[in-house]
């Protein structure tokens, strides 16, 4: 775990910061690391840090950058929209990021998304081709987060200790309902999965987990900080490899899964992928599929989700589990 440092921030900062700065410069505001300083009520070094990632995702709209009176100042001409081929496909990029905002409805970060885009979008060379972009480009939201927007100042609260690396400290509900009081946990990633939050973060207890957003009972941060693994160290797209689903169990074994399904559904599976390692063979008898995952209860699920027309044929212990399994089901139809 981190060595404890002093503590960042004060009741002005939140978590649409960096969109604030994106914002101000869109409005044609020219902003200081000062500027940025008071405008999220944050200390200097860590409004430095702010504005230098704003400025490089800005540059496609031709961010300027000058020194006046020794300070470094930051701008964005009038015509970036205009003269920047890029324009569009960032301000299309940002419609796609926006649709994001029906999971976050009714909180602080999807009203900042929504605003942020409509800022960028109206710097496009054809703007009125935005229009109605909530219905253009749409995020059907299967369920929603369950604990938004009552738990939006605990999503507020990880999101800051995650961005200045700073420990959590959580009570928890496990996934067998089990409670967990006072876990100290480093934040690592925020991810969406199946349209529901997880936050992974790493503890004495658990070197590695994914913590289900809504079962996340108190939040606070504390003021020590953590040092951020290296990519080497901690990629979350190397720590999903393996999984079908969120699941990032070490004990649970890694296999070579093959399922196959009536054949009926070869077009289904044509069209879709459900892991990155994922193959297929066609026969007279339908279609089988291969993965090299881990054997976690998301793996059976998608299985017995096609009912009668899957079979495992390989690994054997995932055959029985599921023979298992399926013979529980039908005694609760007798």
């Amino acid at each position: 775990m981190g060595v404890g440092m002093g503590r960042e921030g004060g009741r002005g900062e939140s978590i649409g910061r960096t969109l604030k700065i994106v914002i101000a410069l869109l409005q044609g505001q020219e902003l200081t690391a000062r500027d940025v300083k008071e405008l999220l009520r944050v200390e200097i070094a860590a409004a430095r840090r702010h504005l230098n990632v704003v400025a490089e995702s800005l540059k496609p709209l031709g961010l300027q950058e000058k020194t006046v009176e020794g300070a470094r100042t930051y701008s964005l001409p009038s015509s970036a929209g205009a003269e920047m081929p890029e324009a569009l496909s960032t301000a299309m990029a940002a419609c796609f990021g926006a649709s994001l905002a029906t999971l976050f409805e009714r909180t602080e970060l999807g009203a900042a998304m929504q605003e942020a885009t409509k800022r960028l979008v109206k710097r496009a060379k054809h703007p009125i081709q935005f229009e109605d972009i909530d219905r253009k480009f749409f995020f059907h939201v299967r369920g929603g987060e369950v604990a938004l927007p009552k738990g939006a100042n605990n999503l507020k609260m990880i999101v800051r200790a995650l961005l200045a690396g700073k420990v959590l400290r959580i009570d928890y509900v496990d996934f067998q309902g089990k409670p967990h009081k006072r876990l100290d946990v480093e934040p690592l990633s925020i991810v969406v999965y199946e349209h529901q939050l997880y936050l992974v973060g790493a503890s004495r207890e658990r070197p590695l987990h994914p913590y289900r957003f809504s079962r996340i009972q108190y939040v606070d941060v504390l003021d020590r900080r953590f040092e951020y693994p290296p990519p080497a160290e901690y990629d979350p797209r190397q720590a999903f490899r393996d999984s079908l689903g969120i699941f990032l169990d070490p004990e649970l074994p890694i296999e070579r899964v093959s399922v196959r399904l009536h054949e009926r559904w070869k077009t289904h599976v044509r069209a879709h992928r459900w892991h990155e390692s994922q193959s297929i063979d066609v026969d007279d008898d339908g279609v089988i599929v291969h993965f090299r995952v881990r054997l976690c209860q998301e793996l059976e699920r998608w299985i017995l989700g096609f009912g009668e027309d899957a079979e495992v044929l390989a690994p054997p212990r995932l055959r029985r589990e599921i023979a298992r399994r399926i013979g529980a089901a039908r005694s609760l139809y007798r």
